[in-house]
């Protein structure tokens, strides 16, 4: 009767929930389930990242309607397409694949700033 909750279903000692997570205990070892995993809750936010690049791959092609100093042309389009396509990919395996929080921050960053010199070497040879 100890095992029982308020709505009289039974808890097994071997399985918990707390807050989503489901914990499966068994020979002394613990287990944890994530039934919200952060593939889930990046998923809301993988529109967003892919609008940005988007977004970010037609502020030349705007600049260029209203000014002649942005001058790219079609390859120009294509590399940084290429490059925004780099980062996306390994900021979505990223958050994919890495447990720790830290670390998955870290590697994202790592991945944006690679990006970023990436392109200011393309736009004014800095290496």
């Amino acid at each position: 009767m100890g095992n029982r909750r308020p709505s009289g279903l039974a808890v097994s000692p071997y399985l918990q929930t707390f807050k989503g997570h489901v914990k499966l205990a068994s020979m002394g070892a613990m287990m944890t389930v994530s039934a919200s995993s952060r593939v889930a809750d990046f998923g809301r936010w993988r529109p967003a990242l892919w609008a940005l690049f988007g977004g970010l791959l037609l502020l030349p092609a705007i600049a260029m309607l209203f000014t002649d100093e942005v001058r790219w042309t079609g390859i120009d389009f294509i590399a940084a397409a290429a490059i925004f396509a780099v980062v996306g990919c390994a900021i979505e395996l990223t958050v994919r694949f890495i447990d720790q929080p830290v670390l998955r921050t870290v590697l994202v960053c790592g991945v944006v700033l690679a990006a970023l010199t990436i392109w200011a070497d393309g736009a004014v040879g800095i290496l």
